[in-house]
């Protein structure tokens, strides 16, 4: 016969998730009440990012945090947490101007978010427990009291009082390094919460409505308990405590924790103790070890016994004096080197929803990240209810797992460090980021070019490590914020982001036919300022030889220049310039004129060189075909892009010029002479310059390397096997990691920023839409071509990234 007392037997035993939660009150904005009538704060902190950091920097940082821990007394308890979780929301906007704008910031979210976990978030978390003697002996004092209840609430004030005055200074202290802030109180909520339920989606569905009962609203979800382990509604957990923590520690110990691909909840839980009971425990410790080594075993306890305390005969245990010395280097350390004792923990809590295979494999990596460090760790079977609970705060009646730890340890295994996220807003457009990049711990990086309010970029990379096809992107997600954009591009790299965006893309060709443009500099309006521009472009047309002007040659130069604008504007051309000039003058504009070897580029009635809002120039072979030409050409173009960019209507537009395979401008006097003014002048008039090239030594060759360095706040390094890494890091000031970094990047997917700020590895993972709109290698270009001849230009990119996925 079935028993129906046998099933509700576990029905009547479960108890009720709150009633295993401390937290239970907010006294005011920021300090919440546990059960105990213990006092909490929760403060979040943006961490210091250790990629590109040394180990003297790493170790300075800890120091420093060190000292900052040291205003905890034996009074609080220290919760530290990382928490990482998968799905990370990509914050964009979606209501751009034009549709192809749209479309790419859709088709990059949507590529991020292609992986089944996405990527990642990363929080670090301190709540600060305050566990005053007076409250906690209170409990003898009877409630009836009016008397006592005066009492109780005074203390309650003061020990608040004390609680905020020691995180606010915690905060003063190193809150420049950590970015800490106290969080209010329906933040510090949904973090309960969060530890209570594992879901994100769960924990986000209740604010906080309520001072009082936080225990009551903190749970929703079911916990399970199974002979495996635990489960928190649908999510599945392993826990694991550490047994023995690192036999020596150092600066972010570990930091290979965070890298790994899983949800987690690291928490690690501190109390100091009193400086006396800490040498009171070493001391009685140091006794017990000194008898072990005489009485290790059975047959050493039976000679003792039979020779009365003679030791003679008994060979002693080595590893129990080991441990005597050790712990003598622990009493030095506490008396002579200012460091103090603590009872210490670490759980971990891995969980997800994929099964316990994967759950299992993130379990033995952390078993070997812990014993890379000589830790040890138990995985948690029947106590893994008590490890979980134990990481909400006030719970630590629950923690079975302590282990002792000094504060020097105990500040190279707290959580200081954290990658970097970048900024959501560019601060000086006022706008959102540029694009969203993926760091090394698989976390979204808002990426901005501007440093401040200045951008100014230089990339290097070797002959395929991807220059372009960076550049394409940046170029391509900068079209959100409406600049003008200006390319000198060399090869075709920006020929399809062009036509994508509606630009005019224009090859600087004159032969065979392939003119695409005609130029009349007299279409300008005759301004001073215009007036002496083509003053001097005449002039830079007149000494192209051997010709070198007089006095009055230049006064005559002028006087004709401005006769020019008394014709009708159908006969000011270059030719009718010529013949108002002296003959030995106008001898030097005949390859310029008419049927001379160059008159079709400047010498003609109307000027078809429009300039669109996004415009290219493509250079490639101009300077080998035609040097004598690119001079003016592109003394010409500068103007016409100075007239943009320094429009008084237009200082509110961002702009932005691009110098692809920069080192074949700056072999030419005007244009290096341009670029450099740009990079130092056009921050006023909210401008800025990228400039691409394959290697430092094309600047330094140019003699332009300090200047431009200076000039450019940005450097973007790619793979570059063969670069003069020493070079390098003297040039741009590369500490020794960002070195190594530098040497192990992965072409056409990694690069290195460096800024004064810090140093960054970000990953360039491309959708397939994107890769054939940026690539420019010879196969892919042929790929394109045929397929936006036989479907245009929109289908046949759609067609070619459906054959990619």
């Amino acid at each position: 016969m079935v028993k129906l007392k046998r099933f509700l037997k576990p029905y009547r035993e479960a108890g009720a998730s709150n009633s295993v939660l401390a937290p239970h009150w907010f006294v005011d904005d920021r300090v919440f009440l546990t059960k105990s009538n213990y006092l909490g704060v929760v403060l979040t902190a943006e961490g210091v990012d250790d990629e590109c950091l040394t180990e003297e920097t790493l170790d300075s940082y800890t120091r420093r945090a060190a000292q900052a821990w040291r205003i905890f007394d034996e009074r609080y308890r220290i919760y530290q947490y990382v928490i990482k979780r998968d799905r990370a929301p990509i914050h964009t906007r979606d209501d751009h101007r034009t549709d192809a704008v749209r479309r790419t910031t859709r088709d990059r979210n949507a590529h991020l978010r292609s992986k089944p976990t996405g990527l990642y978030t990363l929080h670090l978390v301190y709540v600060l427990l305050f566990e005053p003697p007076a409250i906690r002996a209170g409990g003898n004092r009877s409630i009836s009291s009016n008397r006592v209840l005066r009492v109780l609430t005074e203390d309650l004030d003061r020990n608040r009082g004390i609680l905020l005055a020691h995180a606010e200074a915690f905060v003063r202290n190193i809150g420049d390094l950590l970015g800490l802030r106290i969080l209010h109180k329906a933040e510090a909520f949904a973090f309960l919460r969060l530890l209570a339920n594992l879901d994100p989606e769960v924990s986000n569905s209740e604010h906080l409505r309520h001072d009082g009962h936080v225990d009551f609203y903190m749970a929703s979800s079911p916990i399970t308990c199974t002979r495996d382990g635990l489960q928190i509604a649908e999510a599945q957990l392993e826990v694991l405590s550490v047994k023995e923590p690192p036999h020596a520690t150092f600066p972010n110990v570990l930091r290979d924790l965070l890298a790994l691909e899983t949800n987690f909840i690291l928490c690690t839980e501190f109390k100091r103790i009193l400086n006396d009971q800490a040498v009171t425990t070493i001391r009685a410790a140091q006794k017990h070890f000194h008898w072990s080594q005489w009485v290790a075993d059975i047959p050493s306890i039976v000679s003792m016994i039979v020779n009365r305390g003679n030791r003679q005969n008994v060979i002693a245990d080595k590893s129990a004096l080991n441990d005597v010395e050790d712990l003598d280097g622990t009493l030095s350390r506490i008396n002579n080197g200012g460091e103090y004792l603590g009872e210490f923990s670490f759980t971990v809590i891995l969980y997800g929803w994929k099964g316990k295979p994967a759950l299992q494999s993130a379990a033995t990596d952390v078993v070997k990240i812990f014993g890379n460090h000589e830790a040890a760790l138990i995985r948690e079977t029947y106590n893994a209810l008590n490890a979980y609970l134990s990481i909400i705060p006030g719970n630590q009646a629950f923690n079975l797992r302590r282990t002792w730890l000094l504060s020097g340890n105990y500040a190279d295994l707290s959580f200081l460090y954290a990658p970097y996220s970048g900024e959501k807003v560019n601060r000086h457009l006022r706008a959102e980021h540029l694009v969203v990049l993926e760091t090394n711990h698989h976390t979204p990086y808002y990426f901005n070019l501007h440093e401040a309010d200045k951008l100014g970029v230089l990339i290097f990379g070797a002959p395929g490590s991807g220059k372009s096809v960076l550049t394409n992107l940046f170029i391509d997600h900068s079209q959100k914020h409406a600049p003008r954009t200006f390319i000198l591009d060399i090869g075709g790299s920006y020929r399809q982001i062009t036509r994508k965006h509606g630009g005019s893309y224009l090859e600087m060709r004159f032969a065979d036919g392939r003119q695409m443009f005609r130029i009349n500099p007299f279409v300008l309006p005759a301004t001073p300022d215009n007036l002496q521009f083509l003053f001097t472009f005449m002039r830079l047309l007149l000494s192209n030889g051997e010709y070198s002007p007089t006095a009055q040659d230049d006064r005559e130069l002028f006087d004709t220049i401005e006769g020019m604008y008394v014709l009708d504007a159908e006969h000011r051309t270059l030719g009718n310039l010529a013949a108002g000039l002296p003959r030995h003058m106008a001898a030097n504009l005949h390859p310029w004129i008419g049927g001379g070897q160059y008159g079709s580029i400047f010498d003609n009635a109307d000027d078809t060189l429009t300039f669109a809002e996004f415009q290219a120039f493509d250079f490639q072979g101009l300077d080998e075909l035609y040097p004598q030409v690119l001079p003016p050409l592109l003394f010409y173009l500068f103007q016409r892009i100075s007239q943009v960019v320094y429009n008084p209507a237009l200082a509110p537009v961002y702009k932005q010029l691009w110098a692809d395979e920069v080192w074949r401008f700056l072999a030419n006097d005007t244009a290096r002479q341009y670029l450099v003014s740009a990079g130092k002048t056009w921050r006023k008039h909210n401008g800025g310059i990228g400039l691409i090239t394959q290697s430092a030594a094309d600047l330094e060759k140019a003699g332009v390397l300090d200047l431009v360095n200076e000039i450019c706040p940005t450097k973007i390094l790619l793979a570059n096997p063969g670069a003069d890494h020493a070079a390098y890091q003297q040039m741009f000031h590369l500490n020794d990691r960002e070195v190594e970094l530098f040497r192990a990047l992965i072409p056409k997917r990694q690069f290195l920023m460096k800024t004064d700020q810090r140093g960054k590895v970000l990953n360039v993972n491309l959708d397939p839409r994107a890769y054939w709109q940026y690539t420019n290698s010879p196969y892919d270009n042929e790929r394109r071509k045929a397929a936006i001849e036989a479907h245009g230009f929109e289908e046949g990119i759609e067609v070619l990234a459906a054959q990619a996925g």
